[in-house]
């Protein structure tokens, strides 16, 4: 029998689940989240594997929240260069209307050397090699310890990046963290180049934390399980494939999220409300698939193009601070919040306190006489809180004003007896256990995934697009996807405008559970 385990790492909690082959929940636990991750993986994955023997146990899949908390947070970033090969010298300035915070950690400089591209193929100016040299030696003197190199449509004519990387490469050497920007990012120069600066300032993070994984699998006896990380898309990569490109895991505790609950609540169409200890997430499932940003997307503020799903968040959760006058956020304890919070002997007011003290939930330990408000007081913060929440789903409902609303994530409880009174359609999950458990569900429930994302002509369009998923699916197969059971789950079309052979950035999907 072959058995998987699920692992959703958070701001606040790590949930882990066991599933049995059928895909039915065996055990879960929830860990207070660690610094570094792996202690608290660790502790969740001792409790698992008692429950099998390991040798049933075939995949483990981990979605996290790393990435993105590094971003919102603005550290543990690698300080990066930026080159751009641009002929014709733009003037725009790196990181435009960045955040200060996030600006100051990951950018050390950049240079604008020659060479790029029009759009007809033909070269902007030589590409030099003696310049990019130089361009890597100043970008080094100036503190970088990563690069991203950028093109002028670089998606559809990479030649000058990857003649770029190899003088980078011969400088700094072959280990030196960097990304191109026509594995990253659409045709948009200024999306693209912020997806490529990300990806690499979360190169050395991410890279730390998912081999550090690697060996707490090792050190349990599950070294010889697939160990993959979930992306964007709710499908499965390898860590290898996480290390080269992190900035493709930025959604995938949304993605779980949404696909768990609605997995557990047994509704094909529907509003998830994931309402962890820091953010509410909410996200629309219609016919089974989550859906998806419609091109550009904005994370920390910043600018990108790539696909994600589409998630309303607000800083909300179960160790949002209560301000001096009563407001909610945006800053939350996390997962300080059996230390910080006043039912546990902190100065912090959060609103599990509130929820602890109107009786709304029971958690052990908590000391309700140390929980420094007026129960009247209480009732309004939580209402406003609430009505926040009902406001966002109404917004994602949109003309889907009759989709049922399921509530997860560990801070659903607060609001599990408010919510109904606002909202029609609120569903409640068959247990309390499952309401916190959706996002490792959700992981567990990844797929194995193919993918093909070029520039290509649709002249003859539906050849082109029939080659594409083919393309797709032979990578999916090769990864070990059943082929009689692939679906495609994405499938995209970005005209190029001004192309003389209908150009398009075309991106397709597919995903399917392991064959045999």
């Amino acid at each position: 029998m072959k058995y998987s385990i699920g692992i959703d790492i958070g701001g606040t909690n790590t949930d882990l689940v066991l599933l049995d082959p059928k895909k039915r929940c065996v055990c879960s636990c929830k860990v207070t989240t660690t610094l570094p991750l792996e202690i608290g993986v660790e502790q969740g994955l001792r409790e698992l594997i008692k429950a099998v023997p390991l040798t049933d146990i075939e995949v483990i899949s981990i979605g996290t929240t790393h990435a993105l908390n590094a971003l919102l947070s603005a550290k543990s970033l690698l300080p990066v260069g930026l080159i751009r090969i641009a002929g014709h010298k733009p003037e725009l300035q790196p990181g435009l209307r960045w955040g200060k915070d996030l600006r100051s950690a990951v950018l050390r400089g950049a240079v604008t050397i020659n060479g790029g591209f029009e759009c007809h193929g033909g070269e902007i100016t030589p590409f030099r090699k003696e310049e990019m040299k130089q361009a890597v030696e100043t970008l080094l003197d100036m503190g970088a310890e990563g690069f991203s190199i950028i093109s002028c449509f670089g998606t559809l004519y990479p030649q000058h990046e990857e003649e770029a990387c190899v003088c980078l490469q011969d400088i700094a050497g072959k280990d030196i963290p960097v990304t191109l920007s026509h594995e990253i990012g659409g045709i948009g120069f200024v999306e693209r180049e912020n997806a490529t600066l990300l990806n690499t300032a979360l190169k050395d993070v991410i890279g730390k934390s998912f081999s550090a994984l690697e060996g707490i699998c090792r050190k349990l006896g599950l070294g010889s399980m697939r160990l993959c990380l979930v992306q964007n898309d709710g499908s499965q990569m390898t860590v290898d494939e996480a290390k080269h490109k992190p900035i493709q895991t930025l959604g995938s505790g949304p993605m779980n999220s949404a696909k768990g609950g609605r997995l557990l609540s047994g509704q094909d169409s529907c509003v998830v409300v994931d309402i962890g200890g820091t953010s509410t997430d909410v996200a629309c499932v219609l016919n089974g698939h989550v859906k998806r940003s419609g091109g550009v997307v904005t994370i920390a503020d910043v600018r990108m193009r790539f696909p994600c799903p589409d998630v309303l968040s607000i800083a909300l959760g179960g160790g949002s601070i209560i301000n001096s006058d009563g407001n909610i956020g945006p800053r939350s304890v996390g997962r300080e919040l059996c230390k910080a919070s006043q039912a546990f002997g902190g100065s912090i007011l959060t609103l599990t306190d509130l929820a602890l003290l109107l009786g709304s939930i029971e958690i052990p330990g908590a000391n309700l006489t140390q929980i420094r408000i007026e129960k009247n007081q209480a009732i309004k913060i939580l209402d406003k809180a609430a009505f926040k929440i009902a406001h966002a789903v109404r917004l994602v409902r949109g003309e889907n004003k009759d989709l049922p609303c399921v509530l997860v994530g560990g801070g659903a409880l607060l609001f599990q007896e408010m919510l109904p009174a606002l909202l029609e359609g609120v569903v409640s999950l068959e247990t309390e256990q499952h309401t916190g458990i959706a996002n490792a569900f959700g992981a567990a429930h990844s797929e194995i995934s193919g993918h093909f994302d070029s520039v290509i002509s649709l002249h003859n369009r539906d050849q082109a697009l029939v080659d594409a998923t083919n393309t797709a699916r032979a990578e999916a197969i090769r990864k070990g996807a059943d082929p009689h059971l692939l679906k495609v789950g994405n499938l995209a079309i970005e005209p190029l405008a001004y192309s003389s052979n209908k150009l398009a950035r075309v991106i397709v999907s597919v995903s399917g559970p392991t064959k045999g």
